[in-house]
């Protein structure tokens, strides 16, 4: 019997997410072939997906869609009820799958009640939310807006299944759940271009953290790593930029000592910078990302270039099981004087490009579009 595949995105209505979302829809096509499908999603984020992938085989439908911010959280929430209702009613195969790329709280208790009664076939991604339900969260006073469905995820009878992005995410948030059976786990897809040229040895070193630079990446601590590193940055020995929009206060004594973007940056650009770069640098530590994929994990990957990270439970899992993809440190003032000692003094890291070129291969043959869809598939029988 046929079957609709219908897909919305609820969120998101520019740029944020079309990257995993085209990897997402790739997958969906592998796994339903041969079914129709049916995207929904705010038109500004449809015109990103076209950028990124050839989606002509998916029934395009405009749901309009206000910023994801606070301000717009409740007036979101219940525009999603009304917009699920309508899906719902148009799409009434019994076997249709529906695959929700994002929630909010409000419409969260409503489709649970409401699949207890329908019981349709009901996927449900979960993406950074999910912080705003672990101990010592970094999520501000709208952890209190997400907490409002927290009991959700211990129904039942609901018939609806979650899918995260990682084991570490399921292994943080699993306590939330009566049913581990509930929660499908996939590595966050990607589709993955052509590779920049790996760095060669040069005099100059160019350190680069990669997409929007404000509080919730801990970027107080590039101050930090300036401070350590300031005498070889005024020496033309190291080059820190930000390559993506700064939000944050910058103090005087710093203007001079990185570069940054004050406005969303156009693709054409951000592509030139990344292939400037020679290491990424993240500061987010063990209190991030222990509910949610790092997006510059995954930039880190696609480009393969060398992360410099802060300890965190996320890209630990990626380092452990796949080797080294860079270095993880204890805090801020450790990678400086690594960065100092191995990479400015020693200059002996370059001989290590190698070993990591094949950690990521393995992680990108394991997490390709193919594979994820396989290890999707099975968890979907």
């Amino acid at each position: 019997m046929g079957r609709d595949i219908v897909v919305y995105e609820p969120n998101m209505n520019s740029s944020p997410h079309s990257e995993i979302n085209v990897g997402l829809l790739s997958v969906f096509e592998l796994i339903w072939e041969k079914n129709t499908k049916f995207f929904y999603g705010d038109k500004r984020h449809i015109n990103y997906l076209k950028i990124k992938k050839n989606i002509e085989n998916w029934n395009l439908i405009n749901f309009k869609t206000f910023k994801y911010i606070p301000l717009f959280f409740l007036i979101n929430d219940l525009f999603l009820i009304f917009k699920m209702r309508k899906i719902f009613k148009k799409h009434t195969r019994k076997n249709t799958v529906f695959v929700f790329l994002g929630i909010m709280p409000f419409s969260h208790i409503y489709i649970s009640r409401y699949n207890k009664r329908h019981k349709k076939n009901i996927l449900l991604c979960l993406h950074g939310q999910m912080e705003a339900y672990l101990k010592d969260t970094k999520i501000g006073i709208s952890k209190n807006y997400y907490r409002l469905c927290k009991n959700v995820f211990k129904e039942d009878d609901d018939n609806i299944k979650y899918i995260v992005f990682g084991e570490s995410i399921k292994e943080n948030i699993k306590h939330l759940f009566s049913n581990e059976c509930k929660i499908i786990t996939i590595d966050q897809p990607y589709i993955y271009p052509s590779i920049r040229k790996n760095i060669d040895s040069k005099n100059k070193i160019t350190l680069g953290f990669i997409g929007r630079a404000d509080k919730t990446k801990n970027i107080s601590e590039l101050y930090k790593l300036i401070d350590i590193l300031k005498y070889y940055i005024e020496k033309d020995r190291i080059e820190i930029k930000v390559v993506g929009r700064f939000n944050y206060n910058i103090p005087l004594k710093y203007e001079r000592l990185f570069t940054y973007f004050t406005s969303t940056v156009a693709p054409e650009k951000f592509q030139q910078e990344i292939n400037t770069l020679d290491f990424a640098i993240s500061f987010t530590g063990k209190e991030y990302y222990r509910a949610t994929p790092s997006g510059t994990f995954f930039d880190c990957v696609k480009w393969e270039i060398p992360l410099l990270t802060l300890e965190n439970d996320f890209t630990n899992y990626y380092f452990n099981k796949y080797g080294s993809m860079g270095r993880s440190f204890s805090d801020t003032s450790q990678m400086g004087l690594w960065i100092i000692d191995e990479l400015i003094q020693k200059d002996t890291y370059i001989g290590q490009i190698f070993e990591i070129e094949k950690s990521y291969k393995r992680l990108k043959d394991d997490i390709s579009i193919n594979s994820l869809a396989i290890k999707l598939a099975e968890q979907l029988k």
